[in-house]
């Protein structure tokens, strides 16, 4: 082993055996010098970048646990830990820990990167190899920010957020500097500014898609504007990004009998590859019925309807269609190219460029369904095509980790897609009405006691 990969791997073993940190050195139980002073050159900081299971894994998971496109059976559901049953019927308690602590542990790695790079040496590594990491930085501390914020921010409302709380924007590694939760829009303002500081220090195309990248840059930027129903840039990034990667997958091209998983990791429409934290175990293909109103909207010809789910051995309807390239629970919740034409297609209607709009979702539709079967439909009826491209996101982006939340908080802003959602447990109906408080997510009590900040009402 050579000398220089020691003092990375003692770094590593540190920061992975504490937990994450809120604005106390006790509660993370480490000096950051002591990390920062182990870190000499390149090969150091690239080292934390290619920590997958920390940097690509266990992100927020209660989103999706409230989402609508998955029931639980009342067995499965009383079966699950207290915190996951009350994420899972829209309850007044803060979803499971590990949805802060872990985006946050995150954003410590980012800082450290970011606190020192500037100085470290090359070693054996280049210029250009000082950006991408840099860059890589900022773009993992913005996913962060922004799925954080889809959690425990309330919704973004154009030129309606005064008064509005976002998140604690940590931007130093110095656990003892004081936390305090930003504005909202100086929340999105930092997630939309570290974006834009990544995108001229990273490779337009990653090594490696477990990796940011300037494609990955600018489909993280079309997600956060059109979460702020800023649809011209949503648009244009999207489209930004498609220049750069515009590849699809012909589902003509799979099996669909087969019991391997159809879709590998990093495949072809693959931007950037991370999955989701499911410490309830509640989003199991084996426990996770697909909604019967989400399942009954694919046609018979729709390659998704084969693909995606099949009836296992339990007896339900589960989902099998995970970009993850496994039938696990961990799902897909990364950037992909679909995501990207079904935004650009979005942008383009509301704008009133209806035929750009259907050739994107006739592009993306055209290898979704048996061959001879799909013919491209024109609306020329803004409205009607703006409610089809957003059923297709729907039905394309089921299962797709962050993704769907984030939806339903925005549309819900508009009362032509407002949508309230059911659970029933027995005789018990829960409901989560448009732009009820339960939205968003309580922060965890220990930060709200270490940090002193506002909770969420």
């Amino acid at each position: 082993m050579k000398n220089d990969t020691l003092p990375i791997i003692k770094y590593l073993a540190v920061l992975l055996g504490t937990p994450a940190f809120f604005g106390c050195s006790d509660f993370l139980g480490v000096k950051p010098q002591s990390s920062l002073a182990l870190l000499t050159n390149l090969a150091h900081y690239q080292a934390i970048l290619n920590n997958e299971t920390r940097l690509n894994g266990s992100y927020p998971f209660a989103g999706d646990y409230a989402s609508d496109y998955y029931y639980l059976s009342e067995a499965d559901f009383l079966s699950r830990d207290e915190t996951g049953r009350n994420n899972y019927t829209w309850g007044g308690e803060p979803a499971h820990q590990n949805n802060w602590y872990q985006a946050y542990g995150r954003v410590y790695d980012t800082n450290v990167i970011l606190a020192s790079i500037d100085e470290a040496a090359l070693g054996n590594m280049h210029e250009e190899n000082r950006n991408s990491i840099k860059g890589s930085a900022y773009f993992l501390r913005a996913y962060n920010f922004y799925h954080l914020a889809q959690l425990f921010a309330p919704p973004y409302q154009q030129g309606n957020n005064d008064g509005l709380l976002g998140i604690p924007l940590r931007l130093s590694p110095d656990i003892n500097e004081r936390s305090y939760r930003a504005t909202l829009d100086e929340t999105y303002a930092r997630i939309i500014a570290d974006l834009k500081a990544a995108v001229p220090l990273l490779p337009d195309l990653p090594a490696v898609k477990t990796l940011p990248s300037k494609a990955a840059a600018y489909a993280a930027l079309s997600r956060v504007y059109l979460t702020m129903q800023h649809y011209a840039e949503a648009g244009a990034y999207a489209d930004s990004s498609l220049r750069l990667q515009p590849a699809l997958i012909d589902y003509n091209d799979l099996d669909t009998m087969s019991a391997q998983p159809q879709f590998p990791a990093l495949n072809e429409e693959v931007i950037f590859h991370a999955t989701c934290g499911n410490f309830s175990a509640i989003l199991s293909n084996s426990r996770a019925g697909v909604d019967t109103t989400l399942y009954g909207r694919y046609y018979d010809d729709d390659l998704r309807k084969s693909l995606f789910y099949r009836v296992n051995t339990q007896g339900v309807l589960g989902f099998y269609g995970n970009y993850d390239g496994s039938t696990s629970s961990s799902l897909f919740f990364g950037l992909a190219t679909d995501e990207m034409y079904l935004t650009r297609a979005e942008c383009y209607a509301r704008m009133g460029n209806t035929s750009a709009a259907n050739d994107d979702l006739s592009t993306l539709l055209s290898m979704r369904y048996k061959r001879a079967t799909y013919e491209k439909q024109t609306f020329q009826d803004g409205e009607e095509l703006l409610a089809i491209i957003l059923q297709e996101r729907e039905k394309e982006l089921a299962f797709r980790a962050g993704i769907r939340w984030a939806d339903l908080r925005r549309l819900n802003l508009d009362p032509r897609f407002a949508k309230a959602l059911y659970r029933r447990i027995g005789s018990q109906v829960y409901t989560l009405e448009p732009n009820s408080p339960r939205y968003t997510f309580k922060i965890p009590y220990d930060v709200i006691r270490l940090g002193s900040i506002e909770q969420n009402p």
